[in-house]
């Protein structure tokens, strides 16, 4: 069995990293740009247990999921 283990260090306190992922808005900065994702409707402005957010991106040339 393969295992694979990471570790990436963040310039930030826990705080700050804390705020940049509870804000849904910052999906579009940490999704590759070539995906072309985007919100189309989320119930809050942080993310919360079981929110859900609606959103599109593209699957390949030509196609979109959402």
């Amino acid at each position: 069995m393969h295992h694979l283990e990471t570790k990436q260090i963040i310039a930030a306190t826990l705080q700050k990293s804390w705020e940049f992922f509870s804000d849904p808005t910052n999906l579009r900065i940490i999704t590759p740009p070539g995906m072309g994702f985007r919100i189309i409707r989320q119930s809050g402005d942080k993310m919360y247990p079981g929110m859900i957010i609606s959103g599109k991106q593209r699957a390949g040339p030509g196609c979109t999921m959402q």
